[in-house]
């Protein structure tokens, strides 16, 4: 993907996931947190960059590493786009009863936590 224009919701996870973060992020977190590719998060910074919603200065304490950070305008989507989002995952999640919500929340946990082991497996293999 990193030859192609990520989608926007990929873009806008970027954004979220910065958010969650307190505003900034190395782009390893990025990566770790979003479960996608370096080259990924290198081309969705690069979009997001280019569009004003995030800026890159040296990590403060790590020469070979940068730092992402929402900058005001990407600060103003997050805080215009996310409300009307929680609003529809609130609505959605309503349908199911409280033992559901924490059954799919215990499921979804485990596949993030075998999605990070396949991620350290592969790594390893890699070096």
């Amino acid at each position: 993907m990193s030859h192609h224009r990520a989608d926007a919701a990929t873009r806008f996870d970027a954004l979220e996931a910065l958010s969650r973060r307190g505003g900034t992020a190395r782009p390893a977190e990025l990566r770790d947190m979003l479960h996608l590719p370096a080259q990924t998060i290198t081309s969705v910074l690069d979009q997001v960059q280019a569009a004003g919603l995030v800026k890159r200065s040296p990590h403060p304490s790590d020469r070979r590493s940068t730092m992402g950070e929402l900058t005001p305008a990407g600060r103003e989507a997050i805080d215009r786009i996310c409300p009307p989002l929680i609003d529809i995952e609130e609505d959605c999640m309503a349908a199911l009863s409280q033992a559901e919500q924490d059954q799919l929340i215990d499921l979804l946990t485990r596949i993030q936590e075998r999605i990070a082991q396949r991620r350290g497996t592969a790594a390893t293999r890699a070096t």
